[in-house]
C-alpha cells in the first residue's frame, strides 16, 4: 500500500502544479544547422539519434547498450535559400521520441532516405545510407554534436588520398576506340587507373560519369578499382570482351560518344545504395575534362563534402 501511495504522489508531482493545474511535460528542443548540404530533388534527409539503454539485452553481457537509431524527423534543404524545411517543403519539426531520455543521447546522424525506402516503409522505419554522423557532448542542460563524413557510421573518409586517371578505349569494339572510357592505365600491362580508393560502407557505392551539355551518362557503379563495375561494359557495349575494370563503352543504340574529343567531363561520385536518383549525387570526388587518350583526374572531394551541427536543449 505504501508503494502505491508513493507512485501516485510522484505522478501528481509531475502532472500538476501547486494550483492543481495540469502541466505539460517538458519537451527537449532540437536544432540543426548544415553547411554544403544541398536540396534533394528525389527522396529526403532524415535526422536520427542513438540513446543509451540500461536494460540488459536478452542473452547479452552488457547492461548498457543502444537499440539503434531512432528518428528525430525528416527534412530537406530549400533550393532557393538553403533553409532547412520539412520533407514536404513545409515547416520542419524535430523531436526526440517520447520514451527516450535526452540525458542519454549518444550519437546523431543524417541519412539519405531514397524514394524506395520512403515508399515501402510500413511501421518499422529503415535508416537510409548515413552521410554524416557525430557524437554528443555537453552538459546536463545542452548537448551538441558536430557531424562529419568521418564518423564510423558515415562514409568514414574524406577521400584526401584519392587520385588517378581514366583512359579512352573501347575493348568491346576496338574499331571504335574513341567510344569508351575506362578507369585504367592502358599499360602494357593494363592496371587500375584509380589509386587510394577508400572502401565504402555497404550502403554506398562509387559511380563513374560522362557529362556533356548537361546530360550525364553513367559508366557504372563500383566498389573496387581493380575489378569490373556492376553493369560490366554497360548497355551500349559492343560484341567483344570487356576488361575487368570499371568503365563503359558507348557504341550501340542512340548513344555513340567520341570521348577523345573535347567538351566532355568525366566524374566519379559517391552514391547512396539504394540510390535516390538516376542523376549524379552531389558528393563528387574526382573530375576531369576530356582531351586526349589519357586524362588525369583532379580530387574535388573537399568542394562537395557537407558538415552539420545538432544542438539539443534538454
Amino acid at each position: 500500500m505504501k508503494k502505491m501511495l508513493f507512485l501516485l504522489a510522484g505522478l501528481i508531482a509531475v502532472s500538476c502544479n501547486e494550483k492543481n493545474e495540469i502541466v505539460a511535460p517538458y519537451v527537449a528542443r532540437v536544432s540543426l544547422t548544415v553547411q554544403n548540404l544541398p536540396h534533394l530533388e528525389s527522396g529526403h534527409y532524415q535526422l536520427w539519434a542513438k540513446f543509451v539503454l540500461f536494460n540488459k539485452q536478452a542473452g547479452g553481457d552488457a547492461p548498457l547498450h543502444d537499440d539503434g537509431y531512432q528518428s528525430l524527423g525528416e527534412f530537406n534543404v530549400r533550393e532557393s535559400d538553403g533553409a532547412i524545411v520539412g520533407a514536404d517543403g513545409g515547416t520542419v519539426r524535430f523531436a526526440l521520441p517520447a520514451d527516450r531520455d535526452p540525458q542519454l543521447l549518444t550519437d546523431v546522424a543524417i541519412a539519405v532516405q531514397p524514394p524506395e525506402i520512403v515508399t515501402f516503409k510500413v511501421q518499422h522505419e529503415e535508416v537510409g545510407p548515413i552521410l554524416l554522423a557525430g557524437k554528443f557532448h555537453g552538459t546536463a542542460a545542452t548537448a551538441a554534436a558536430d557531424l562529419s563524413v568521418l564518423h564510423t557510421d558515415a562514409l568514414q573518409t574524406q577521400f584526401t588520398a584519392l587520385s588517378g586517371r581514366c583512359s579512352i578505349t573501347c575493348p568491346t569494339s576496338p574499331a571504335d576506340s574513341n567510344n569508351g572510357v575506362w578507369f585504367v592505365n592502358l599499360g602494357p600491362p593494363i592496371s587500375p587507373g584509380l589509386q587510394g580508393l577508400p572502401s565504402l560502407p555497404t550502403q554506398w557505392k562509387y559511380e563513374g560519369w560522362v557529362v556533356s551539355g548537361g546530360q550525364a551518362y553513367s559508366t557504372g557503379r563500383f566498389a573496387r578499382a581493380d575489378s569490373a563495375d556492376l553493369d560490366g561494359a554497360g548497355p551500349y557495349r559492343g560484341p567483344g570482351t570487356p576488361i575487368n575494370f570499371p568503365g563503359q563503352d558507348f557504341v550501340l543504340g542512340a548513344v555513340r560518344l567520341s570521348l577523345v574529343d573535347t567538351g566532355f567531363t568525366f566524374m566519379v561520385t559517391v552514391e547512396p545504395d539504394p540510390d535516390n536518383s538516376s542523376d549524379p549525387f552531389f558528393v563528387k570526388v574526382l573530375s576531369a575534362r576530356s582531351g586526349g587518350r589519357s586524362v588525369t583526374f583532379q580530387n574535388v572531394a573537399a568542394n562537395s563534402l557537407p558538415t552539420a551541427r545538432v544542438v539539443v536543449e534538454r
